[in-house]
């Protein structure tokens, strides 16, 4: 179960641009710069390829905070990124089952991220989180996504819903990244109240076929545009971006 402090959720419109140096994100977190589909990179770790991400039209990039991740973040990593960190992109902190003190630490040290992301947790945060989050799982048996459907409904009930819904590939003991395609087939966008991102092997290759049959409102993608983990591959993220969005304007 996810314990969240109990003080009142942090506003993120409310971040001051000035203080601490901050520069935060796309006060919304959810919204696309531009032309949809709202894209999110995962995994970076450095600089070099945050303002490739910026540049090249990304919507937000998702920093990891699971310690078992080869795409983990350390505080030294995060810090160079705090410092010069692009105006408009949204920072994504990602977390597996995730404690109160975790969340609320790094929140506190790093107050431009916008955004959460949950992967891994089995019932609804008891308090709201200091952020907008994003519900993350997979399709693990022949249920398909019911099981995060209804963690949604629970996590409703109990006032402290998600912003959006992440919709990604399973592979045992993984938690995102793992480059293992969802079950696109059972990936119904219509059928979910909040937006659905769809994740888990997506690449420049698929891309746009992902956005004719799947019409997700967003994108995630990790491996597919990576040299290794953590490496980003700044001509991958530019196509991928360019063909995803052609189709969102083709109408496709």
């Amino acid at each position: 179960v996810l314990h969240m402090r109990s003080d009142p959720p942090i506003d993120p419109q409310g971040l001051d641009p000035g203080s601490q140096g901050q520069r935060p994100g796309n006060a919304s977190g959810l919204r696309p710069r531009g032309t949809p589909p709202w894209i999110k990179v995962c995994g970076v770790r450095t600089l070099h390829d945050v303002i490739c991400c910026h540049d090249s039209g990304v919507d937000a990039v998702g920093l990891n905070f699971y310690p078992l991740s080869p795409r983990f973040i350390s505080q030294n990593e995060l810090d160079v990124l705090a410092s010069a960190w692009p105006v408009g992109l949204t920072a994504v902190a990602l977390f597996v089952c995730p404690t109160i003190d975790e969340v609320r630490q790094l929140i506190f040290k790093n107050p431009w991220i916008n955004l959460l992301q949950f992967h891994g947790i089995a019932a609804p945060p008891l308090e709201n989180p200091p952020r907008p989050w994003i519900l993350a799982g997979s399709a693990q048996n022949e249920r398909g996504f019911a099981p995060v459907l209804e963690l949604y409904d629970h996590c409703m009930v109990a006032g402290v819903g998600p912003s959006a819904v992440l919709l990604d590939g399973h592979r045992p003991g993984m938690h995102g990244g793992t480059g293992l395609k969802a079950p696109w087939e059972l990936v119904k966008p219509a059928e979910w109240p909040v937006p659905v991102i769809l994740a888990g092997g997506i690449n420049p290759e698929n891309a746009s076929q992902a956005m004719s049959m799947v019409k997700p409102w967003g994108l995630d993608v990790a491996s597919g545009v990576e040299f290794a983990p953590g490496v980003k591959n700044h001509q991958a993220i530019e196509q991928l971006v360019s063909r995803a969005r052609q189709v969102s304007s083709s109408g496709a």
